[in-house]
């Protein structure tokens, strides 16, 4: 499959996935009575996570132990104290719930709503 081709699927798929998700449906539920297969929509699922994780890889601050499940402000005090054992230095973070994401100016609007969406659904 080429290129193009392959985001193009990834992107309906990323659809698939999101319409099933605000179903409120189990997943087998959601694919039975939208004529999905169940094999294509988990195959498509892992494609997904696999895709986003490796577009978020450098961005991924830490993943905190804590369960609170409200926006905490995290004020940045120095460019050295922030800057993590990889040499990442977010300009941002953003804190919800246990979910803690380092953010660098150069970030895509596209992989900002993933990561959005990813932490709303992980809540």
């Amino acid at each position: 499959m080429d290129k193009t081709t392959h985001e193009v699927r990834l992107i309906q798929w990323q659809e698939i996935i999101q319409a099933q998700q605000a179903s409120g449906q189990n997943k087998r539920e959601w694919c039975r009575e939208n004529g999905i297969s169940e094999k294509q929509f988990f195959y498509w699922q892992r494609r997904v996570r696999k895709e986003l994780y490796e577009s978020q890889v450098g961005g991924l601050v830490s993943v905190t132990q804590e369960s609170a499940k409200s926006l905490v402000e995290v004020p940045l005090a120095s460019a050295s104290s922030n800057t993590v054992a990889n040499g990442f230095n977010p300009e941002a973070v953003i804190a919800i719930g246990n979910v803690t994401v380092g953010i660098t100016a150069n970030i895509s609007e596209s992989l900002l709503m993933s990561i959005g969406k990813m932490i709303r659904h992980a809540l």
